[in-house]
């Protein structure tokens, strides 16, 4: 089951746009979830279909089983799209409009459902009223079009009459075709009362503001703008107030002023906070603020891909922005000037939707361009080529990345990963230390090569001072000392990681003695006191 908004977009008004967003995201999307969350609701800026583009937003308004359409400010698109609707649909079209909006009296007596601008504030009602539309609508107890009730020999659904090939339904079409030259009259009357529609001269002259409210609102507002908006929202997710984060952000958009650093800013925040919904929302509002940001369309593509119903979107997105097609069955590249975080982004999705043979041709083609982000295809490449079991290609690749770079941490993590798939585990093991002796602040290396000590069985032993095989009983001697510095080293963002690998190899001792830390009754060099640092140390020495 299919349904589709139609609405106004905010044209080239950023402040409109992120409130018809808020309102899209935040208000008719969640209702439809409310009801029924395996519904696909959809807009057509948000959709990935190609072709011409009126042809496909006709399609949606006839095809869907639902269409929400939102009349607020009276948009003309938003009008003429309803009355298209009107025309094809018999059941399964809900109105509304927010409580600023005054309907002509064309609408007035129709079924309007009457949100209040600040839903928000009252969102369980608000959402709760729109689901319950949603199923009055659906169950199609009575028209909710009024062309249906002038016109009740029309058809329920238009489009399947003029797509039938049955020959009494041509003729019905036939008989009914004086029927529909009157239809469209009444959409037409419709529409010029919609665009005629609005305040007397005398009304607008009192809604006018005048220039002291204009100052006072934008004294009232200035913390919504640019340094103070990043410092509140940075202070917020801190604090892990997600909540007052998201309230606050939503007031942000809406009534604020973001430049290009700041929007950034801002999404880094979101991602750290690991809440997806926010973070995508986010960024698809500040997306139409500066659509020609590179970071920003790296960064919602690759919130795209994390989510299965999306990756078609973020595939799309970023082919059409690194200029990367397909003619006569081979890819090209259109555009040279690539940012890093850009491709970051495509390799993310192509892994993702396991395209790997796509990745490697694209991967090869960009090597030819390339001299900058050689390590970052490379890499990829090597991603790539292990999950088709290509394990010679993965080896030159890996070969060209530490030809290419033998100071990159993220290099010499790829030899790790090509090791291990060949069960050269003593040479992962090594790899690892690599790593840590190029990037002793990561804290995932630290995890892996505890992981390895416990899995194969093998550590850096101290006495012989060779990557070596020990036993079983002897996991947590080796392991435990990398969890505890991995720990001491962010203990913020390693805690709850660290009590959990302890836990799963069933590292009682280390486990209670962090815990011990962690709860305030026992300092760090107590715990420190414990283990031997000596193979830890040695990854950190230098050559």
């Amino acid at each position: 089951m299919k349904a589709y908004v139609i609405m106004p977009f905010g044209g080239n008004d950023p402040a409109k746009t992120a409130e018809y967003n808020m309102v899209y995201f935040g208000l008719i999307k969640a209702a439809v979830s409310k009801y029924d969350k395996d519904l696909d609701v959809q807009r057509q800026d948000y959709t990935s279909e190609g072709g011409h583009i009126m042809r496909n937003v006709i399609s949606n308004i006839a095809e869907s089983d639902l269409v929400i359409a939102d009349l607020s400010d009276l948009n003309w698109n938003v009008a003429y799209e309803l009355g298209l609707r009107h025309v094809m649909r018999k059941f399964g079209t809900i109105l509304m409009c927010n409580d600023e909006t005054k309907l002509p009296y064309d609408i007035e007596h129709l079924n309007v459902l009457i949100y209040p601008s600040d839903w928000k504030n009252h969102f369980e009602e608000t959402t709760d009223q729109i689901a319950a539309a949603i199923r009055r609508a659906l169950k199609k107890e009575r028209p909710d079009s009024p062309v249906f009730d002038i016109f009740t020999a029309l058809p329920d659904n238009l489009t399947q009459m003029l797509s039938s090939t049955n020959d009494e339904e041509q003729k019905r079409l036939m008989e009914l075709s004086e029927e529909l030259k009157k239809t469209k009259e009444e959409a037409e009357r419709l529409r010029k009362r919609i665009e005629d529609a609005g305040l007397s001269d005398e009304e607008k002259k009192s809604e006018e503001k005048d220039l002291a409210s204009i100052f006072r609102g934008a004294v009232k507002n200035r913390v919504y703008n640019s340094d103070a908006a990043v410092a509140k929202l940075r202070e917020l997710e801190q604090a892990q107030d997600y909540e007052g984060f998201a309230d606050f952000l939503a007031k942000v958009l809406q009534n604020g002023f973001l430049d290009e650093t700041d929007c950034l800013n801002i999404t880094r925040i979101c991602r750290r906070m690991n809440v997806p919904d926010i973070t995508r929302t986010y960024l698809e509002t500040v997306i139409n603020f500066y659509p020609d940001n590179e970071e920003l369309r790296a960064y919602i593509a690759d919130e795209y891909s994390q989510d299965y119903h999306n990756r078609d979107r973020a595939l799309s997105l970023v082919n059409e922005s690194l200029g990367i097609r397909r003619k006569d069955g081979r890819f090209e590249l259109s555009k040279k000037s690539r940012s890093d975080r850009l491709l970051a982004a495509m390799f993310n999705v192509y892994v993702r939707m396991k395209k790997y043979d796509d990745l490697i041709e694209i991967g090869t083609l960009l090597l030819g361009t390339e001299n900058k982000n050689r390590s970052l295809i490379l890499r990829n490449m090597v991603t790539a080529h292990l999950r088709l079991e290509q394990y010679e290609e993965a080896g030159a690749c890996v070969q060209q990345l530490l030809e290419t770079d033998p100071n990159a941490d993220l290099n010499h993590y790829s030899r790790f990963k090509y090791l291990n798939a060949l069960q050269d585990y003593k040479g992962a093991y090594q790899a690892l230390e690599n790593c840590i002796r190029l990037d002793s602040t990561e804290p995932d290396y630290y995890f892996t090569i505890a992981g390895t000590i416990c899995d194969e069985h093998i550590a850096r032993t101290p006495e012989a001072n060779a990557v070596e095989s020990i036993k079983p009983t002897e996991r947590e001697k080796y392991a435990a000392p990398f969890i505890m510095r991995a720990f001491t080293q962010d203990p913020r963002g390693c805690a709850e990681r660290a009590l959990q690998f302890l836990a799963r190899n069933g590292f009682t001792d280390s486990r209670q003695l962090l815990m011990a830390v962690i709860q305030g009754k026992i300092d760090v060099t107590e715990l420190l006191g414990h283990y031997d640092f000596r193979m830890v140390d040695y990854c950190t020495q230098q050559d």
